[in-house]
């Protein structure tokens, strides 16, 4: 760089806090210098609304970051001034919410500043609040245990209410009821060992569950398999059963190309059915989400809104017990039954208020097993 850019460079940088309309004369005057360092970044690390607005206008990523000894995106930065206007423009223009490193964590980050707004944006849009850190020490973090060692307790009881717990060591093991319903599972489903997807919170009162998942590649139509296990320790009321309570765990199906391993699985678009796993049980126990039938719709909000981000789907359909291997038995007397998650479009939701759920199943039936995959744009049954 020229003596003069260097010039120009540093007028540039020392104008971000005190005179944006020095900063964008120079900035259109000099490209060679305005397309040459990480302004973005800059910007929302002094809490720059104005200027990341005119930034991204102007055709910088919003993924744009610095490259220094800790790499660090402009979300992150954002998140570091607790600034939830600029997070919002930054997430409005696709910023990724990939949390592979510690130090580049926007959720963390908002943690450090105690800011329940920002982490709440977050939390909202998809971020995963899950992911596990070993720090030097060998202690084990994640944003739940953050929370909880800086006396955020605001934030530690709204990240309780979606599902997140105390990371552990994993030397807890599984009960013969699980493994017996696992061993069952994976000779249904020709698989080998299902992998885990991370824990989720079952309320203050139930402790937790496993998110796990089967590589359904040797069945005929194939896809994965995303499953609770351990939500089953607990009872809940199901009537539609004859019973007077019962055990259940839930199912998803994904495509087969869906990602679940790596940094492309962080994307929002494709997190949002693991979080509406993840989010769903608490909700069943704490019987906010009753279960009065075999076949139950609940919506996202009313009116509903999206179930997340590429999808126009607001509903999720339960089904008990599809596949003629459920309820699984584990032991005298002793059923599993499992609900199948299939997100709907709100016209299905209306279709099935208005003709009831026999003729929603039957449009769902002509599609065949697909019916039950997760498809964010796949065509209405109705």
């Amino acid at each position: 760089m020229t003596t003069e850019k260097m010039q120009v460079h540093d007028q540039m940088y020392d104008s971000i806090g005190e005179d944006l309309a020095t900063f964008k004369k120079l900035y259109n005057f000099y490209p060679d210098v305005a397309k040459g360092f990480p302004w973005l970044y800059s910007a929302a690390r002094n809490g720059q609304f104005e200027l990341i607005e005119f930034l991204l206008h102007s055709g910088h990523s919003p993924n744009e970051q610095e490259e220094g000894r800790i790499v660090q995106s402009a979300i992150t930065a954002a998140a570091g001034e607790a600034s939830k206007r600029s997070l919002q423009l930054l997430l409005n223009a696709g910023a990724s919410l990939k949390v592979d490193s510690l130090d580049d964590n926007p959720l963390i980050r908002s943690i450090q500043k105690s800011s329940l707004e920002c982490v709440e944006l977050l939390v909202e849009a998809g971020i995963n609040i899950h992911k596990i850190y070993t720090l030097e020490d060998g202690r084990l973090r994640n944003a739940l245990e953050y929370a909880v060692s800086r006396g955020c307790t605001d934030i530690a009881d709204y990240l309780r209410s979606k599902g997140a717990v105390m990371p552990s060591d994993g030397s807890s093991q599984a009960s013969p009821q699980g493994d017996q319903l696992l061993s069952k599972l994976q000779a249904w489903f020709q698989s080998d060992a299902p992998k885990s997807a991370g824990k989720t919170g079952l309320g203050k009162d139930f402790g937790e569950a496993e998110l796990r998942w089967f590589d359904m590649s040797t069945m005929e139509y194939p896809f994965l398999t995303v499953f609770t296990d351990g939500l089953s320790k607990q009872s809940v009321e199901t009537p539609a059963f004859g019973e007077g309570k019962s055990r259940i765990e839930l199912l998803m199906h994904l495509p087969f190309t869906w990602p679940m391993d790596g940094n492309y699985s962080q994307d929002p678009q494709f997190q949002w059915p693991l979080n509406w796993l993840q989010t769903l049980p608490q909700h069943i126990l704490s019987v906010s989400i009753p279960l009065p039938g075999t076949h139950v719709i609940i919506s996202n909000d009313e009116p509903p809104v999206p179930l997340g981000p590429g999808t126009e789907q607001s509903c999720l359909l339960l089904i008990a017990d599809f596949y003629q291997c459920f309820p699984v038995e584990v032991g005298e007397n002793e059923k599993i039954h499992f609900y199948h998650v299939v997100p709907l479009y709100a016209e299905e939701r209306d279709f099935e208020k208005a003709n009831g759920m026999q003729p929603l199943l039957e449009a769902m039936a002509a599609k065949g097993l697909e019916s039950l995959v997760v498809r964010p744009d796949r065509e209405r049954f109705v």
